[in-house]
């Protein structure tokens, strides 16, 4: 659930960015939104599929591993 607050920022925010920092055009913004949302839709699906298939909060314990693998990266470049 934490994630529903980056892609609201990803949508409301860095909308407003691409059309006035990148010159890019509403239908461009659109185009871009719908790409992170298919993204977004592929990763729930894929999430949904296997808590059938693994216990649910295995997959929670690897989703909590890789953000901190993610944030030791990110913060030792």
């Amino acid at each position: 659930m934490c994630l529903a607050h980056i892609f609201y920022y990803t949508y409301i925010t860095c909308g407003e960015v691409l059309k006035n920092a990148f010159g890019y055009s509403a239908a461009q913004v659109i185009h871009h939104n719908f790409i992170i949302l298919m993204f977004h839709l592929a990763s729930m699906s894929l999430i949904c599929f296997l808590s059938y298939k693994i216990y649910p909060l295995k997959i929670l314990r690897v989703k909590l591993a890789l953000l901190l693998y993610l944030f030791y990266l990110h913060h030792t470049f």
